[in-house]
């Protein structure tokens, strides 16, 4: 179903979707092959691994402004099989299937991370979740998605998230992760006092850091000047005379109104 035997498909999907119009448009390929953690990490349980390589990607996709395929796919993979464990963990198939907005590649990563790590079983729910999602049905995978684990569930994801509820307490996807990870030859660990160091020799390997990290600073700006949410909070603040700066995290009103959704407003006296 995930097509596990292309080992290049993340490469070969950006290259095809990176027109190379802007920064963040080219895909330069494989730019930073090593998995760098601090060395408490390879020291530690299987939880803190795969949290250590969690933020290794977050850093590669922020601070250094790279891509996915151009730093290691296999840290990629492993991060997006522990998103697919914490979503389904926290509200069920339908929460992931919401949070990820069902995309592809955070989709497939996941998969080809369950294989590469061997979650046979975890590998097979989520396929048979992809089932679903990608079936005829669309009004059906619609619902799944708008209903984000609330509510009224499916009843062949409910299904799947018992199974998958009693598959981790079986086999906990955890130390799978982490054993993969240490099994990378790629994988680097260095001194804690050193890590920030070495994040920041990698970032600066990437010759359009900076043109990326501007280009993404006008995104919001142009969003937000466009899109009514923020247009029509921004002016209500300059109405109340304070000044606008973001707003928190969305939340849905309550389980039984997943539709429904509250921010906060920070401003220059508070939320």
């Amino acid at each position: 179903m995930f097509g596990l035997e292309d080992e290049d498909w993340l490469a070969a999907k950006q290259r095809v979707e990176r027109k190379g119009k802007t920064a963040l448009e080219t895909f330069q390929g494989l730019i930073a092959p090593a998995v760098v953690v601090p060395h408490p990490a390879i020291e530690g349980d299987a939880e803190g691994l795969v949290q250590a390589n969690v933020d290794f990607v977050n850093a590669m996709l922020e601070k250094a402004a790279m891509l996915p395929g151009e730093f290691s796919p296999q840290a990629f993979y492993s991060h997006y099989a522990d998103y697919y464990l914490a979503q389904v963990l926290n509200g069920g198939h339908g929460q992931y299937a919401r949070n990820s907005k069902w995309n592809e590649t955070v989709v497939r990563a996941a998969a080809f991370g369950l294989n590469a790590m061997g979650a046979a079983g975890h590998l097979a729910l989520l396929e048979r979740f992809a089932a679903i999602m990608n079936g005829k049905d669309r009004r059906r995978a619609r619902l799944i998605i708008e209903g984000g684990g609330f509510g009224k569930l499916d009843p062949g994801v409910e299904a799947l998230d018992e199974e998958f509820y009693a598959l981790q307490t079986s086999t906990p996807l955890a130390p799978l992760n982490a054993g993969w990870l240490k099994s990378l030859p790629q994988l680097a660990a260095v001194p804690q006092a050193e890590y920030a160091v070495a994040l920041e020799r990698i970032a600066a390997a990437n010759p359009l850091r900076t043109a990326r990290q501007a280009e993404s600073r006008r995104k919001p700006a142009a969003m937000m000047a466009h899109h009514p949410l923020y247009s029509t909070v921004i002016k209500l603040c300059a109405k109340g005379g304070v000044a606008y700066d973001g707003l928190t995290a969305g939340v849905a009103l309550s389980h039984d109104r997943p539709h429904y959704w509250r921010w906060g407003v920070k401003t220059n006296i508070g939320v």
